[in-house]
């Protein structure tokens, strides 16, 4: 398992991550922004999309936590991107891409 299959199991086992779906528009422009302008801007767009108590920013947030803990994803932030915009998915306990 590389460090992006990893960051997929712990963002897909993370319970405080699990509730209702995320907005897929969210999804798409938190995916971009983060790509294109790293993490930073990421964290300052959810601010602005969300009010301080809810809990779709905070459950985000700890996202972007845990990607910019991943060199491999910093070094290459469109892996970042394409995680961001599957964590419906992901969440909801898809495949991550294994047929074992």
């Amino acid at each position: 398992m590389d460090e992006v299959d990893e960051i997929m199991e712990q963002i897909k086992n993370d319970s405080t991550l699990k509730g209702n779906e995320f907005s897929s528009s969210i999804l798409n422009a938190l995916g971009e922004i983060f790509e294109e302008k790293g993490v930073g801007a990421s964290k300052v767009f959810l601010l602005s999309k969300f009010n301080e108590d809810d809990n779709e920013r905070k459950r985000l947030l700890k996202v972007i936590s845990i990607l910019e803990k991943s060199s491999a994803i910093m070094q290459d932030r469109s892996i970042g991107r394409l995680i961001i915009k599957s964590l419906n998915q992901l969440i909801k306990g898809g495949n991550n891409g294994n047929n074992d």
